[in-house]
């Protein structure tokens, strides 16, 4: 339904769309903290395990393919948005998330590479630094991101 009428949709309505898509990935309510946890790391196993390995799985690559089907319209407004839940999928102690994150930050690279603007190209980059940088930090260190400093400049160039 969303592939067939999306391109009658207002930049409001894919982002209401897209609000309800994220919340897929908040797990479950810290009654603590009362802070969705999508907005934390969750600890391996249990149901949590189950949900990220069906649900978010599923839902991540559907998400990918509707915004491929209509980056031109979805980069401007939800492109950081995408990008935040795909960092939240390479955070979680889940290999099949990460791995399906990475196929899909891959995916929505390679499919809309011809229609990058210099300012998202730039954005892409930054995201993709970010993720190498906490990436090697928690790997030098076993979680202490303090510990590495990997320094990354970053300017559009054009290689088409």
């Amino acid at each position: 339904m969303v592939k067939q009428y999306g391109s009658s949709f207002e930049p409001g309505s894919w982002r209401d769309l897209f609000s309800v898509l994220f919340r897929i990935f908040d797990l479950k309510v810290d009654r603590q903290s009362s802070l969705p946890t999508s907005r934390r790391r969750l600890p391996p196993g249990g149901l949590d395990r189950e949900w990220m390995d069906t649900t978010c799985n599923h839902a991540l690559y559907a998400m990918t393919d509707v915004f491929n089907e209509f980056f031109p319209r979805l980069a401007p407004i939800l492109l950081q948005d995408m990008l935040a839940q795909y960092k939240w999928c390479l955070r979680q102690d889940n290999d099949q998330l990460a791995r399906s994150a990475v196929a899909c930050i891959e995916n929505l690279v390679v499919t809309n590479r011809p229609l990058l603007s210099p300012a998202l190209e730039v954005a892409l980059v930054q995201f993709l630094a970010d993720v190498v940088r906490s990436t090697a930090a928690a790997a030098s260190d076993g979680g202490n991101k303090s510990a590495t400093a990997i320094q990354v400049r970053v300017s559009p160039k054009k290689y088409r």
